[in-house]
């Protein structure tokens, strides 16, 4: 608590001079991944977000009563061909709890096709959740 721990001391020094490319091809593959996201999640009905420009993740707007309610529905009680996603509902990263309430921080730190893979079991897992917890079709 006095001082900077050792290991992120050395992360930050390898950061700051790792050579141009190496963190132009960094960017380049973390933009990838965040198009891929965007984009699988853009096609499901009622979801909002905005691109992010500087994070690996962003924050969605399901269509949804309580994101931590269907997030804990992802974990224990749905899979998309032996697959769920897990995310962070969002409620807890606003100072008013009145905002977030239905929506979710999703990281894009996944290979491409693993992020295609969860655009889908969020789509299917969205489907599931509306039907079988808020009675919606």
């Amino acid at each position: 608590r006095l001082c900077p721990p050792a290991v992120e001391q050395v992360a930050a020094t390898a950061a700051l001079t790792a050579p141009q490319e190496y963190i132009d091809d960094v960017v380049k593959e973390y933009e990838r991944r965040r198009n891929t996201l965007v984009s699988a999640i853009q096609e499901i009905p009622g979801c909002k977000l905005s691109r992010p420009k500087g994070a690996f993740y962003f924050v969605v707007d399901f269509p949804v009563d309580d994101a931590e309610r269907f997030a804990i529905f992802m974990l224990r009680d749905f899979s998309y061909q032996g697959n769920t996603v897990m995310f962070a509902p969002a409620e807890d990263f606003y100072v008013s709890k009145s905002l977030g309430k239905t929506q979710a921080r999703i990281a894009y730190v996944l290979n491409e096709d693993e992020l295609r893979l969860a655009g889908k079991c969020l789509a299917e897992g969205l489907k599931a959740y509306r039907k079988q917890v808020m009675g919606l079709r």
